[in-house]
């Protein structure tokens, strides 16, 4: 009798603040939330490396002489018989280059229709190109020459002078993932325009190609993967419950931990990549794992006596599973804080982000 009046009295208190306690709740969700534009995806790969390793350390300080200078190139090739190729590739180069100049970001561009060839005519130096002088109609000999003699064209043609290449030098920050997309996109626009042109195969080659993968792969993770988790576990949690009600109700409070977490993380300046892009997964089917408790009890209650208050059934789920509950979520947030002694730090991303989705009331 006493246990049943204590457990009324308690009742009787959560009853009496719930909608302080759903205020509040609300509020930080809605608070958290506005923090998402705050997230951001990186597109340097060197994140998955430790700012305190020693090595790490000695990379960024020479790369930082650069000023954030880095060089794609674009390699075109000719089938070996293909003579028509062949004669338009000095022609294609010479356009390229010219194409490749008004990249966003570009600092300087590079080929052999501008890689200047001095000339001694009647005493006089006269400035041409190689392209100029030795591609006349097509360029074996020069990559002949380039092969044997100067190791300063090898980059740019090839010993059969069936392929060539331009190269660019862009100075960015590589943390702009929007001028990473930016110069990826305007690349891919010149390589459609010049192989819808000329008959040789274009490749768009160097670390931006690597960096705009790396943004899309991260991108995919968050939204492509996430949908098709949730569409996953919402046919499990509604063949479980049988109940379309409690099955949107489970899921709808997963995303709003995932939006929620989400915003505290973009308000905390975190920085999102491949390997820390399956968070909103973990999230998910943390929040989704822990609810299915809750309603499980409440379930198996009402079927049993459906005349019974869906209040009180409800608050008894809470007192009765909460043990339980915290017990798992103690142990799994000290596995998730382990994390942080892992050296790389997408990892203690995930770490402390889910800690604190866990340790949330």
């Amino acid at each position: 009798m006493e246990a049943k009046k204590r457990a009324s009295t308690r009742f009787e208190k959560v009853n009496r603040n719930r909608k302080l306690s759903l205020f509040a709740t609300l509020f930080l969700c809605v608070i958290s939330i506005c923090g998402l534009p705050g997230l951001s995806v990186t597109a340097d790969n060197r994140i998955l490396i430790s700012k305190d390793n020693d090595k790490a350390i000695r990379l960024s300080e020479f790369e930082d002489q650069f000023e954030h200078q880095n060089i794609i190139g674009f390699v075109a090739t000719c089938e070996f018989e293909d003579k028509e190729c062949v004669r338009a590739l000095p022609e294609l180069i010479t356009e390229t280059t010219e194409r490749a100049k008004s990249l966003p970001y570009a600092v300087s561009t590079t080929s052999l229709s501008n890689l200047p060839y001095l000339l001694d005519v009647d005493d006089e130096i006269v400035q041409s190109n190689y392209l100029d002088f030795y591609c006349d109609p097509t360029c074996p000999a020069l990559g002949r020459s380039a092969m044997q003699f100067s190791n300063t064209l090898v980059p740019f043609i090839s010993d059969d002078g069936n392929t060539m290449a331009v190269y660019t030098n862009l100075s960015f920050d590589i943390k702009q993932v929007e001028a990473v997309e930016e110069i990826f996109s305007r690349a891919q626009l010149l390589i459609s325009d010049i192989s819808q042109k000329y008959r040789a195969d274009i490749r768009f080659v160097g670390r931006l190609p690597m960096m705009h993968a790396f943004i899309e792969t991260t991108n995919k993770e968050i939204t492509t993967y996430m949908g098709a988790a949730i569409i996953l576990i919402f046919l499990l949690v509604w063949l479980c419950f049988s109940s379309f009600r409690l099955t949107i109700i489970a899921i709808g409070l997963g995303i709003t931990s995932i939006l929620s977490t989400l915003g505290m993380a973009g308000w905390a300046g975190v920085t999102l990549s491949t390997a820390s892009a399956t968070l909103p997964t973990i999230i998910f089917s943390l929040t989704t794992a822990t609810s299915m408790h809750y309603f499980m009890h409440v379930l198996r209650a009402m079927t049993e006596d459906s005349t019974r208050d869906l209040k009180k059934v409800a608050f008894g789920a809470v007192n009765f599973q909460l043990i339980p509950t915290l017990i798992t979520a103690g142990s799994t947030a000290a596995a998730m804080l382990s994390m942080i002694l892992v050296e790389s730090p997408p990892f203690q991303t995930i770490g402390t982000v889910s800690y604190t989705h866990l340790t949330l009331p």
